[in-house]
């Protein structure tokens, strides 16, 4: 007599394929998603300004501008003509952002060490986007405020406590092994997977793939520059290296050799940007 196996889902699973299913019931899902990616091609195109503006100021002296974070960019956009209808605008789609990497955690996909680690980071970027979106709906109400490296400030606060140095260097170590994964990804390619080429002519495709490549390697440079900073002043304990990512673009910038570096990284977001920009109406909803 023989039983044949049967195999039962675990709740996990359950609900991926209820996710799943409902994704493709309703692919407006991953249309109103794809605005997500839109607004946040123009997030990381004011935040390479921002960059270049500090690294330029490094080399040739001048205005440094707004702060180099997601707020900094904020702050740009709100100082502009119709600049809280436009963060309106840009805090709606970063919201749609967010909850388009809900949905792709929640995905059918791996569950090995690398399919874990890919739904951590999509729940992480969730969570990231989705403040920065509600900062933007915060500024559009209650009109402009100034600037401020809260982050180093933060991160300073947290160095004054025994732990904090060991969590600041924990940070350190997830932004080296955040740029090492973007270095990956874009020299790797793995990105394509998250893009629909059909219909693109081998030009169009060439292009987008080199924008790519040369954006998750940029953006691997900013993040690498931040986790060393933060590496260092855990190793060292510092409490000056404890800064936001404005803090370590300015306090790289102050030398030649680091001005250079900061406007290639610059440069370099401008690429992602365009990336971000050029395939955002192409983006597949994908799990891990």
């Amino acid at each position: 007599m023989t039983s044949a196996a049967t195999s039962v889902d675990t709740p996990v699973e359950r609900v991926e394929e209820t996710v799943a299913e409902t994704v493709r019931r309703h692919r407006w899902i991953e249309q109103v998603g794809r605005f997500g990616w839109l607004a946040k091609g123009f997030l990381y195109l004011l935040l390479s300004l921002i960059v270049l503006r500090i690294g330029y100021a490094g080399a040739f002296g001048g205005h440094e501008g707004d702060e180099a974070s997601p707020h900094g960019a904020l702050e740009e956009v709100a100082n502009q003509s119709f600049g809280r209808a436009m963060l309106m605008v840009l805090g709606a789609g970063l919201v749609l952002y967010s909850l388009w990497r809900v949905v792709s955690a929640l995905l059918p996909g791996d569950h090995d060490a690398h399919g874990v680690l890919k739904r951590a980071g999509y729940l992480f970027s969730a969570s990231m986007y989705g403040v920065i979106g509600a900062v933007a709906f915060d500024m559009a109400i209650e009109g402009r405020r100034e600037s401020q490296d809260g982050t180093g400030t933060m991160l300073r606060g947290m160095m004054s406590h025994a732990w904090g140095r060991w969590l600041v260097g924990v940070v350190g170590v997830v932004a080296l092994g955040s740029a090492a994964y973007f270095v990956w990804k874009g020299l790797r390619r793995s990105f394509e997977d998250q893009v629909d080429y059909t219909g693109m002519s081998p030009t169009h495709r060439a292009v987008v793939n080199g924008l790519g490549r040369v954006g998750w390697v940029a953006r691997a440079l900013v993040v690498g520059l931040l986790g060393a900073f933060l590496t260092r002043a855990a190793l060292v304990y510092d409490v000056s290296d404890a800064q936001g990512l404005d803090g370590v673009l300015r306090d790289t910038a102050a030398t030649t050799t680091g001005s250079t570096l900061v406007i290639a990284a610059g440069a370099g977001l401008v690429v992602y940007a365009a990336f971000c920009l050029a395939t955002w109406n192409r983006r597949e909803l994908t799990g891990p």
